[in-house]
């Protein structure tokens, strides 16, 4: 276990009260308290009241309760500033991830999404998320404009779109097909390092039917450096076995599959290469052996081997390190030790697919 300093532990303590108390069940609650004491007092007057005037006035007054409470937060909303709302990308970002995965390694890059990606470059920054949150912040008409704009910094990590990319990690097998939109988030790249990686979350979505949206990937993606050169590209991608019938858990099928000398692995796995003798030069008996056991482990993934790299798009239906994790906490903070425990999920799996050239 990393042994983490005490101004990096008091800067998450720190970091983590301020995200979560802009929680979004808490944001309003100021204007909200105002508006009961005043209903509390308007209650309080209610037997005065109504010897002085007729029983609709005081019925009125009774039900007033929402129109009240309307009526502050309104008033909250206009005199509070933009200043007021807490970026918790950024202060998630800089105050808590980034300080600690440094402690790790000093030369990690951590950023809210990645800007290109190793064997392919430069990726296209298309990000959508400013753009909802802009309309949420500018938009004179919303009644909680304040509060929506902190939810969605609370509720949305920014991200990039990049469908070329999306496709390229299709056609190699990472990822399975989709027809719609290939997002990403979070990215943190050690690459420079001794057993280094590059990361990053992603979701891949398909239209199916009318306007319906399916999640065909969802998961982490992650490349690293491999001790050894292939100069022809090694696919291998999990499958499923259904009534003696393969399926290929969405991936790009092809037809020259590579079969091993192993029946239960060429029932859970396709292999697909160009040159078989440098495949099989990872397929040891040993290797075949380890890939199943990570398919217990991880169900769904699929890694291209080529150069000196190694990709890997693990589809789990979950992110990492992704900052849901705190903001979703509503009864207390996220400890600094539960949140130690997805830093070293991540150094973990990419560990253990490290270990492929180690069984090999």
């Amino acid at each position: 276990m990393k042994t983490i300093s005490l101004n990096t532990k008091e800067k998450y303590n720190n970091a983590v009260l301020k995200i979560f108390n802009t929680n979004k069940h808490t944001v309003a609650l100021g204007p909200i308290i105002v508006a009961f004491l005043i209903w509390l007092g308007l209650i309080n007057l209610l037997p005065l009241i109504i010897e002085e005037m007729t029983s609709s006035i005081g019925i009125i007054l009774l039900f007033s309760l929402p129109i009240i409470i309307i009526i502050c937060i309104l008033i909250y909303n206009k005199k509070a500033k933009k200043s007021d709302i807490i970026d918790t990308n950024e202060l998630y970002l800089n105050e808590i991830l980034k300080p600690i995965i440094t402690e790790f390694d000093k030369n990690t890059i951590v950023d809210n999404f990645p800007n290109q990606a190793p064997l392919y470059g430069k990726l296209n920054l298309t990000n959508k998320d400013e753009d909802v949150i802009g309309k949420i912040a500018d938009n004179p008409h919303l009644l909680y404009k304040n509060m929506e704009y902190q939810n969605l910094y609370n509720t949305l990590s920014p991200y990039i779109y990049d469908n070329t990319f999306g496709k390229w990690l299709v056609n190699n097998r990472i990822i399975p097909k989709f027809n719609f939109k290939f997002y990403m988030s979070l990215h943190i790249n050690t690459l420079l390092s001794d057993n280094g990686f590059w990361f990053t979350n992603a979701t891949a979505n398909s239209y199916h039917g009318d306007n319906h949206i399916i999640t065909e990937f969802k998961g982490i993606i992650f490349a690293i450096q491999i001790p050894v050169q292939f100069d022809n590209a090694v696919n291998i991608y999990t499958t499923k076995n259904i009534l003696n019938q393969e399926i290929n858990n969405g991936y790009k099928k092809d037809k020259d599959i590579i079969n091993t000398e192993n029946e239960i692995f060429n029932q859970n796995f396709d292999v697909i290469s160009e040159d078989k003798i440098n495949t099989f030069y990872i397929l040891t008996p040993l290797c075949i052996e380890y890939l199943l056991k990570l398919k217990e482990k991880y169900n769904t993934f699929g890694i291209y081997i080529y150069k000196n790299c190694m990709y890997v798009g693990v589809n789990n239906g979950k992110y990492l390190l992704d900052k849901e994790i705190i903001v979703c906490k509503t009864l207390e903070p996220l400890s600094f030790d539960e949140y130690m425990n997805n830093i070293y999920q991540l150094y973990e799996i990419t560990n253990d697919f490290r270990k492929i050239f180690k069984e090999g």
